[in-house]
């Protein structure tokens, strides 16, 4: 029986599993920090995503951890004058 940590090890060795798990990343300190801003602003959900020129499922998918555009985590992050993402590995998954 192979051990979990055997197996762990070998999928980190593996550049196309870094690929494929950063490539499903969704949430980030910066995500959660935008989350956590925009759930005590008293603008509505859809006034924030008209002012940060993103659609408003973009702001509950980030809510709902669903799925992450990096640009749009960008764009929202800069409207709350947070520092955009450091080193988001989808930037590198994309490129």
């Amino acid at each position: 029986m192979e051990r979990f940590k055997d197996y762990l090890d070998l999928k980190l060795s593996q550049k196309t599993f870094h690929q494929e798990y950063y490539g499903e990343c969704s949430i980030c300190p910066t995500t959660v920090e935008i989350v956590k801003r925009i759930d005590r602003s008293t603008s509505s959900t859809a006034e924030i995503a008209r002012k940060c020129g993103v659609d408003e499922s973009v702001i509950e998918n980030l809510r709902d951890a669903d799925r992450c555009c990096v640009d749009s985590v960008r764009k929202i992050a800069a409207f709350f004058k947070l520092a955009p993402p450091e080193n988001c590995l989808k930037d590198y998954v994309s490129g």
